[in-house]
């Protein structure tokens, strides 16, 4: 009887943990893409071959759902200049 009240709660917050675990990890994948991105703009990068770099390092995630955005842009910036690269 008592498996059977308890049961569903555990197995509720193990399924919560394991989602959680997915977000994390989804997560961690954006903040690296975008740090690498960020790189490669600073050192004087195309904005094609930054896209390119965090699609590629991104690939575990769904290619729709990811933008990436890089400012200043293209034509604005010089290699050493500061970046922000949101993916």
């Amino acid at each position: 009887m008592e498996t059977a009240l308890i049961l569903p709660i555990i197995i509720l917050i193990l399924m919560g943990i394991i989602d959680f675990g997915f977000l994390f990890n989804s997560y961690l994948i954006i903040i690296n893409a975008s740090r690498e991105g960020a790189r490669y703009a600073a050192v004087g990068s195309t904005d094609t071959e930054i896209t390119s770099i965090v699609t590629n390092i991104s690939s575990t995630l769904d290619p729709v759902n990811l933008t990436t955005t890089i400012t200043p842009e293209e034509s604005l910036r010089k290699k050493g200049d500061e970046v922000s690269v949101y993916g």
